[in-house]
């Protein structure tokens, strides 16, 4: 039916949206990865390095914040089509 059809549209679309924040969660361990090997380097190759991880984590931090969104509305869409 045309219910049972977009409620699976729906849970795909949760699916993706659970995939891409493991992704997410995968950049962010790589990026504290990066910060503990800045140790070891000059200061001025460690604050470039500093300055692409803070704008990397805004990134990461927006893509998540939207994530969380979609689910959201993903989850309220969901609740509204089992009345």
């Amino acid at each position: 039916t045309r219910i049972s059809d977009h409620i699976r549209v729906l849970k795909a679309s949760i699916n993706d949206l659970v995939k891409l924040r493991s992704v997410i969660k995968i950049n962010k361990s790589n990026s504290i990865d990066e910060v503990k090997k800045l140790f070891s380097k000059p200061l001025a190759d460690k604050e470039a390095a500093i300055e692409k991880l803070e704008k990397d984590f805004k990134t990461i931090e927006a893509e998540d914040e939207r994530i969380n969104v979609n689910i959201s509305k993903i989850n309220s869409q969901n609740e509204a089509n089992k009345k």
